[in-house]
């Protein structure tokens, strides 16, 4: 009688474990990657639009936006968080990076001006884009670019913010 009480016991558990699994796709996981295909969708037009006017404007050469594409770091990061990295090849960009990400900030800025992209807070609007990371890394210039179009994501750059303050 005990061992038929147990096999129900593992099927009932079994079952449940499906169920959750099932519940936790359909209303966790699929809308969370519908969320970070659409932001990554938009976040890729933006960033093709600003690099196009940078390589006519003389910041970057022969940058061709058909082969720039992105990657999702949220994979990295934890769920929900809308940031995306982009890679350059390095002799593509002319300034040094400072000055390049200082250049790909203000001008997303003024792309989400233009296009009515700002956040409401409390203090001033801020651009819902925002460049947090440019890197070298063997001859290509790395960096990422976060939507914030979240809560999840804005603790992400706040946090980025703080370990910055802290390295420096």
């Amino acid at each position: 009688m005990s061992l038929q009480i147990f096999i129900q016991i593992i099927i009932g558990l079994a079952t449940a474990l499906i169920v959750y699994n099932f519940i936790h796709y359909i209303f966790v996981t699929r809308p969370t990657r519908r969320m970070q295909i659409a932001a990554q969708n938009k976040t890729d037009h933006l960033i093709k639009i600003v690099i196009s006017k940078m390589v006519d404007d003389g910041y970057l050469v022969n940058a061709n936006t058909k082969d720039l594409f992105s990657k999702r770091i949220a994979d990295v990061w934890g769920r929900g968080v809308l940031a995306f990295e982009y890679i350059l090849p390095k002799q593509e960009v002319t300034k040094d990076k400072q000055a390049f990400k200082l250049e790909l900030n203000q001008r997303i800025t003024r792309y989400c001006q233009d296009n009515d992209l700002m956040r409401k807070q409390r203090s001033k609007p801020s651009p819902l884009f925002v460049v947090t990371d440019l890197f070298d890394l063997d001859d290509e210039v790395h960096f990422d670019v976060a939507y914030l179009n979240n809560q999840t994501t804005v603790e992400y750059v706040d946090d980025l913010h703080r370990l910055a303050k802290h390295n420096d």
